[in-house]
């Protein structure tokens, strides 16, 4: 969900976890979820709550950028815009 932090700073985007990044890529890479499950050993409702949970923090990044697009007015490249994982990892 998108918010102040506590210390009331900035709308923030939580970081995709490595996992998620890691399905994330499998699926992109055009494996199934099944497919996906096999490979990292996990069932297929756990790989199915890891996409599902990567889009919503994905969706909230997006609008993030649009909200600041509309407050500046000032366009802003998608490739300016990156997703960090926990690691810091870009």
């Amino acid at each position: 969900m998108l918010g102040r932090s506590r210390k009331g700073g900035p709308l923030s985007v939580p970081a995709l976890s490595s996992i998620e990044e890691q399905v994330l890529l499998l699926v992109a890479g055009g494996q199934s979820h099944s497919a996906i499950a096999d490979e990292l050993r996990l069932s297929l409702k756990t790989v199915e709550w890891h996409v599902a949970r990567a889009r919503r923090k994905l969706d909230q990044a997006a609008t993030l950028r649009d909200r600041v697009q509309e407050a500046t007015s000032v366009p802003i490249q998608t490739a300016e815009f990156t997703v960090t994982t926990e690691g810091g990892k870009q």
